[in-house]
């Protein structure tokens, strides 16, 4: 049995004159899946291509990350998520969610972006040629990142950013420890909670007791310590060895 993907939404949208028109081109490539189970359920097939509707935009993909959540819809584990992503197959076959590339088309509501513009971020079905994600989840792609690195950001980091600075709400003085920081998620995290008092100008910060298996396996931990109170300003010292000085400018480029 074989299974397609069906266009999303019929709202006009704005189009490059370099990119072939909405009823020009009906089919893409894609990666898509039948059901769920290992890489064995994958295969590259055409299918319809995408409509972007009012608060979204189109896509041509460059480089589609692939993070442990796109294992989970793949597999369909742990089986609770097949309530919300289809019970017996997902009810979106292609496969994917990170993204970048370039905007080929604009939903009519959209406000921020326009053809041209190389964007990343998130968009659902994105292991094809062209894939739609609303507007606020994506952004503009830093001019000094190719496709490929920024393309491995969105879901991973953040889920770290929200876990370090929303849920765990993460203060100077504090120390974190981050299991599994060869992970995804894990690796962002060492890296968030190292530099959050530099991003919301609370101090300096260091990381310490990183411990990693040469495979990536086994019981790996990172403690990143908040060793600064103070607010960062110019090339003031660290206030303890092993911290490094945040300067506005870092700040800048870091974020």
């Amino acid at each position: 049995m074989t299974r397609t993907t069906t266009p999303r939404g019929t709202t006009p949208a704005t189009t490059s004159s370099a990119d072939p028109a909405p009823g020009a081109v009906s089919e893409m490539r894609a990666v898509v899946q039948d059901g769920y189970g290992d890489v064995g359920v994958l295969r590259s097939t055409r299918v319809p291509r995408p409509v972007p509707k009012d608060n979204e935009v189109l896509i041509r993909v460059h480089a589609a990350g692939l993070d442990r959540g796109t294992w989970h819809l793949m597999t369909g584990t742990p089986y609770l998520l097949r309530l919300g992503f289809g019970l017996r197959r997902p009810k979106n076959p292609v496969l994917g969610r990170d993204v970048a590339g370039t905007v080929v088309e604009t939903g009519s509501a959209v406000t921020r972006f326009r053809v041209g513009d190389e964007v990343f971020g998130i968009a659902p079905g994105s292991f094809a040629e062209l894939a739609v994600a609303r507007e606020e989840k994506v952004v503009a792609k830093p001019a000094g990142l190719s496709f490929e690195q920024v393309a491995v950001v969105p879901v991973s980091a953040l889920t770290a950013l929200k876990s370090v600075v929303d849920v765990g709400r993460v203060q100077p003085g504090q120390k974190v420890l981050v299991l599994g920081a060869s992970g995804g998620v894990g690796s962002y995290a060492v890296q968030v909670s190292g530099t959050w008092c530099c991003l919301s100008g609370r101090g300096t910060s260091s990381t310490t007791g990183v411990t990693t298996s040469p495979t990536g396996r086994g019981a790996t931990t990172s403690s990143s310590t908040w060793v600064g109170t103070h607010r960062c300003a110019g090339s003031a010292a660290p206030s303890r060895p092993g911290a490094r000085p945040c300067s506005p400018a870092a700040r800048g480029a870091t974020a």
